[in-house]
């Protein structure tokens, strides 16, 4: 099974398990700043991706990392580290955030003006169907 297959089936899971709590919203914040906090760590990401070290010094070091700040997140760290797979945690962290988007309907899109505008994370558009 490929790493994209597996990460994509870890965020399913994932959804599932925060419609089931009532915490889904709680996971997409907590999940979008596990992705920022990688992506501006390349040690970090490094650290993880080491196969050198093992997965238990690996799952201490993330724990103590985010059990304060993100203590939602711990769920998918401790799952991927018993499957020895804390390497697919980026990408299982961006496939929780598509599948997020999907299941509630958010679309992202991308606007190109001649004008400088300003930036808005969320903006709710009135929803209008075409045939």
């Amino acid at each position: 099974m490929g790493l994209e297959t597996s990460s994509k089936r870890y965020a399913k899971a994932l959804i599932g398990y925060g419609v089931e709590k009532d915490n889904l919203d709680i996971l997409f914040s907590e999940f979008s700043s596990l992705i920022q906090t990688l992506e501006d760590s390349d040690d970090l990401v490094s650290f993880i991706q080491n196969p050198t070290i093992s997965k238990d010094i690996k799952q201490k070091v993330l724990d103590e990392l985010i059990s304060e700040n993100l203590p939602n997140s711990s769920i998918i760290i401790n799952l991927l580290s018993q499957n020895n797979r804390l390497d697919m945690l980026l990408d299982v962290c961006k496939g929780f955030i598509k599948q997020y988007n999907v299941h509630k309907d958010i679309v992202e899109v991308t606007v190109t003006t001649p004008i400088e505008t300003v930036s808005y994370t969320h903006l709710t558009l009135p929803t209008k169907r075409i045939v």
